[in-house]
This record gives C-alpha cells, sequence and structure tokens, in this order.
C-alpha cells in the first residue's frame, strides 16, 4: 500500500507537466553509471517495467478503492439531473402561460391605439371640415357686408365677421395648409380687412380733424369690433407725439437772427400745437364714453418706444416725473411729450441765437400770454383739458396753485397741464426775466441814492454838494407825515454842506412808476405777478431799509432821540432837512405805492 506521499516521492517526476523522456532517460543513465553496453540499458529497461508495473497496480487498487463512492456521485448526478429536467419543463410551462396572457393583453392593446389613433384623425378632419365650411360661410357673409359697391358697405358688422375669422383661423392649425382656406384669405378676407382698418383709420383722423365726435365713434367702433381698439389708440398717440416732434424739430433755429420771424414761427407752433391737442380732446372724449373699452395705459416705456417704433429721426421720451404727475390718458400722456419737444427746440434756439434767447426773456410775458391763451382748450379742466390722476400738488395758501389769471380764467396752474408747460418750458425764462425786471426796479431804488463820488474828484464833489444843498431848500418846507409834531426849518440845519441829498419826489415816482410798469408788464400772468410784486416789495423794503439807516445815523450825529421817540414826544423839535427829507421820501413811496395797489 503506497501513501500520498510515497507516490509522490516514487512517480512524481512522471507528473510533472514539463516532464522529457529523453531528460529522464539521460538522468537515469548517468545515475547508473557502473553498468555499460547493453547490461546497463537492460537493467534500466527492467528497472523501468518494474515501475510500471507497480504503477499499475496502484492505479487498480485506487480505483477499486474508491468504486462505492463513485458509484454514490453518480447516482447523486442522476437526482440532480432529473430534477433540473422538472424545472425545465416547469420553466417551459410558464413561457406558454406568459405568450398567451401577452396574446390576451397586448394585441387589444395595440388594437385600441390603432382605433384611438384613427379617431384622432377623425375627430381632426371632422374639425377641419367644419372649420372649412364655417369659413366658407364667414367668406360669403363677408362678401354680401363688403361689396364693391362703397355704399352698401358696412363696415362694423364686416368688423365682427372678420374677428371670426381671425379666431376661427388663428385658434389653432385647423385651416393651416388647406389650398381653399388660403385662397379665400389671401382673395376675399386680407383685401377687405385691409379695406376695413383704412376705412376706421379715416373716419377717425377726420373725425379729430374736422373734431366730429360721430366719426370718431364710428371709427372706434369698427376698431372695436376688430379687437384692435387698443392697439390703434397708440398707435395713434405715438403717431401724433412723433409728428409734432418732427415738425417742431428745427423750426425756431432757422430765425436765428430775426427775432420777429421767431416770434411768428412760435405763434404758428403754438396754433399747431392747440390744434393737434385739441383733435386728441376729440378723440379722447369719445373714449371716454365706452364703457367696455380697455384703454392702454401709457407709461414710461411706450414712450422710450416710441422713437424705436417709427421711423421718425427724432426722440420723443417721456419722464417718469411727468408721467406720474399726469397720469396715462393720451390726451395727457401726449401733451407730456409735446411740450418736452417744444421745450428741447427752444433751448437749441437759445443756444444757437443770442437773439432768440434775449427776445424770449425780455418778451416773457408775450411769451406766456401767447401759449397759455392759445392752449386753454386742452389746459382748462373745465373744457376737457389735462387733468392730474393724482392730487392736487400744491397747497390753497401756494400763489402758483390758488391765483387764477384774469385773462385765463380757466387754466390753473395747480393742474397737471399747465403744471408740465411751466415747469419744463416756461419756468427758467420767468426766472431770468423776473431778475431783469428785478434789476430794473432795483436800479430806480438806486438813483435814489447814488453814491459818493470818489476822492480826488473835486468837479463831481462840488457838483454834488450843490444839488444837495438845493435839494434840501426844496424839502425844507416838506411835513413829515407820520411825524405830524415835528417840523424842520431851514436855518435849523446842522449838516454840512456837503451832505448827500435826500431822495427827491421825481425819484421816488420813478422808483413807483418802475414797479408800475413791471407789474403792468405781467399782469397777463398771475405766478408772473406774484413773482414781480415780491421782488417790487422787495425793493421798496430796501428802500425804507436804506432810509431808515440813513436817518438813524443823521440823528446819532446831530445828538437826537430816535424817529421812534421823536414820533412819541409833544414837544416841537427842528430837524435836519436830510432827515425832513427822507422821512417826506417813505411817505411818497407809501403814498404811491398805495395808490398803485388801490388801482
Amino acid at each position: 500500500q503506497y501513501t500520498h506521499q510515497q507516490f509522490e516521492g516514487k512517480y512524481g517526476a512522471f507528473l510533472s507537466s514539463d516532464f522529457d523522456p529523453a531528460q529522464y532517460a539521460q538522468r537515469i543513465a548517468a545515475d547508473s553509471g557502473s553498468g555499460s553496453g547493453s547490461d546497463g540499458i537492460t537493467q534500466l529497461m527492467g528497472t523501468l517495467a518494474s515501475r510500471a508495473d507497480s504503477l499499475e497496480s496502484l492505479l487498480k487498487h485506487t480505483i477499486l478503492g474508491s468504486h462505492a463512492a463513485l458509484l454514490q456521485q453518480v447516482v447523486g448526478v442522476r437526482a440532480v439531473d432529473a430534477a433540473l429536467g422538472r424545472i425545465e419543463d416547469q420553466v417551459r410551462a410558464i413561457k406558454a402561460s406568459m405568450h398567451g396572457l401577452r396574446t390576451r393583453v397586448r394585441v387589444p392593446y395595440e388594437q385600441a391605439l390603432r382605433c384611438t389613433a384613427q379617431a384622432a384623425n377623425l375627430q381632426a378632419a371632422t374639425a377641419c371640415v367644419r372649420a372649412l365650411a364655417r369659413l366658407a360661410q364667414l367668406v360669403r357673409r363677408l362678401r354680401a357686408q363688403l361689396p364693391d359697391d362703397p355704399a352698401r358697405a358696412d363696415f362694423a358688422l364686416a368688423a365682427l365677421t372678420l374677428a371670426d375669422i381671425e379666431r376661427l383661423t388663428g385658434g389653432g392649425d385647423a385651416l393651416r395648409g388647406v389650398r381653399l382656406a388660403d385662397r379665400a384669405l389671401a382673395d376675399d378676407v386680407a383685401p377687405r380687412r385691409a379695406r376695413t382698418l383704412a376705412e376706421a383709420e379715416r373716419l377717425v383722423g377726420g373725425g379729430m380733424r374736422r373734431a366730429r365726435a360721430s366719426d370718431v365713434a364710428a371709427g372706434l367702433q369698427i376698431l372695436a369690433n376688430l379687437g384692435a381698439l387698443p392697439g390703434a389708440v397708440a398707435a395713434a398717440v405715438r403717431r401724433c407725439a412723433v409728428e409734432w416732434a418732427g415738425h417742431v424739430d428745427g423750426a425756431l433755429r432757422p430765425h436765428a437772427h430775426a427775432a420777429g420771424a421767431a416770434w411768428a414761427q412760435l405763434e404758428a407752433l403754438a396754433d399747431d400745437l392747440a390744434r393737434r391737442g385739441a383733435e386728441l380732446r376729440v378723440l379722447e372724449r369719445v373714449l371716454a364714453r365706452r364703457r367696455d373699452s380697455v384703454l392702454p395705459r401709457f407709461d414710461v416705456a411706450v414712450g422710450a418706444n416710441i422713437a424705436a417704433n417709427s421711423t421718425a429721426t427724432v426722440h420723443v421720451t417721456a419722464d417718469s416725473d411727468v408721467v406720474a404727475l399726469l397720469g396715462d390718458r393720451a390726451l395727457a400722456f401726449w401733451w407730456g411729450t409735446a411740450v418736452a419737444a417744444l421745450a428741447a427746440e427752444l433751448d437749441a434756439a437759445c443756444a444757437e441765437s443770442s437773439v432768440i434767447r434775449q427776445a424770449l426773456i425780455n418778451g416773457y410775458p408775450r411769451l406766456v400770454q401767447l401759449l397759455v391763451s392759445k392752449l386753454e382748450g386742452i389746459l382748462a379742466p373745465r373744457l376737457g383739458g389735462v387733468v392730474s390722476v393724482a392730487a392736487a400738488s400744491h397747497t390753497s395758501g401756494d400763489l402758483r396753485g390758488a391765483c387764477v389769471a384774469p385773462q385765463m380764467p380757466h387754466v390753473l396752474y395747480g393742474d397737471a397741464g399747465p403744471a408740465v408747460l411751466w415747469g419744463r418750458l416756461l419756468a427758467k425764462y420767468e426766472a431770468e426775466y423776473v431778475l431783469r425786471a428785478a434789476a430794473r426796479i432795483s436800479d430806480a431804488v438806486g438813483r435814489c441814492f447814488p453814491p459818493p463820488p470818489p476822492p480826488g474828484l473835486l468837479d463831481a464833489q462840488e457838483a454834488w454838494a450843490s444839488s444837495a444843498s438845493s435839494s434840501q431848500r426844496g424839502l425844507g418846507g416838506l411835513g413829515l407825515g407820520g411825524l405830524g409834531g415835528l417840523g424842520g426849518g431851514g436855518g435849523a440845519s446842522a449838516e454840512p454842506s456837503s451832505s448827500p441829498e435826500p431822495p427827491s419826489r421825481r425819484l421816488v415816482a420813478g422808483v413807483v412808476r418802475s414797479i408800475s410798469t413791471e407789474l403792468e408788464m405781467a399782469k397777463s400772468d398771475t405766478r408772473l405777478s406774484a413773482a414781480v410784486a415780491r421782488a417790487a416789495a422787495a425793493a421798496v423794503a430796501s428802500f425804507i431799509a436804506t432810509c431808515d439807516a440813513k436817518l438813524t445815523a443823521m440823528l446819532a450825529a446831530a445828538n437826537l432821540p430816535s424817529a421812534l421817540r421823536l414820533a412819541e414826544s409833544s414837544s416841537s423839535l427842528a430837524l435836519p432837512s436830510f432827515c425832513v427829507g427822507l422821512i417826506n421820501a417813505a411817505e411818497s413811496l407809501r403814498c404811491g405805492v398805495a395808490a398803485l395797489c388801490e388801482s
């Protein structure tokens, strides 16, 4: 009995994967090198044969010893094979069941899909046929409503039919690609739609120009039936704004050296502005009666898009503060853009020509009278003009909001339209004019108190002293006004002969005349009158302050009490003639201003 270790030790060389018989024979021959010749080979072959017999007997013994275990393994393999056969049969049965189930479910589903697709196609075909029949009916109706004879055309009903056709053809793709429908739309519908829109625009435009609300209402009714009313109104306002901006651009600059021609052109622009505003007012009045219309809202975005959506070379915009003040009405929005365009042209003309600038500043009362009087129809709320949607921006105590010009009793600066006109166009010219008017009044006041000549001019000083003495002799016998108990004697004067003369009656009358002239020129506008009146009040206050300062200085130099204490005193004192002249000048100015206010 060989053990495993013995077998490996004795026959291990034959079990190697790289066994080489030649090498093995050579190694055995080398190990038995004592023998030689045929005897050695015979001995070696005997050894190999003995080992082969031993190996055969070992194999037989091993097979016989493992036969029972091999039989058990074979039986187990047969049982597993039988089980696998049963499992394979069950799998085939399951596959057959699944095939039958797929046949019972999938085939009806595919049939249902095919039927559904057929039904959808049938429904689409039915809808197309119905839409085509409806289109043919509407086209026949449209032909009857808009025949070739214009006298028999009914554009309002035709607009309703066109709207129905638009809903029918624009709501889906039912008629897309149908040659009959495409031909009907191209040959019958499109020309009649263009004809209807042209008629609506003709009625609206002609009614606005002729101030016929019935024509405007008829045109707007056509646009409303077409469903294009908001877009058409917005387009009309944009067109008016762009046309006005293009008309006013460069209108004054050709008259840069002729003030008269510039005023004539400005008057023509005011007339044109009033005419365009009156046209939009007619449109807005008709729109106000339509309670079922959705009107467009005009805001900054619309104003910024005006230039982009038009072919005009000018740019028309609306500032956010103007839109916030005017609101979203058509006339109000156009008014904001129109005033902005006119203000831009005036600024450009003034920048290029000093003649136009001086004419506008010096003739500001004419400018405000020209604009406000001509634009009263679109500014006065009573006449349906530009009205603010917000609350009043001025309090009742404000002169600009509370006063009304006598020539324009229906135009209030507190309203939105005049406020935009003044803020965007008139404010800068009014400020310049008021400054010049205040300077003219101040010059008249300054002539009452001429400064002394500079030292070294002896002739001027002598003339000044002689005029002072003559003025003192003329004023020595005048009363004192409010100081009734005081008198001035010519011999009681203690002032030197070189004292400055007090304001004469002629100079004081010149101050009153200057104030009267400025107020007379500014009476056409309440705001301007108030500004000039404030400047005149400041000049009068300056006159009184100068008189008070000079009187106080003279009384202090003469060791006399103040004017108030003199008035309260019951004693009669002799005053210097210069003090008497100052008091009488102030009283003359008071009387002149009082008479001016009463007149």
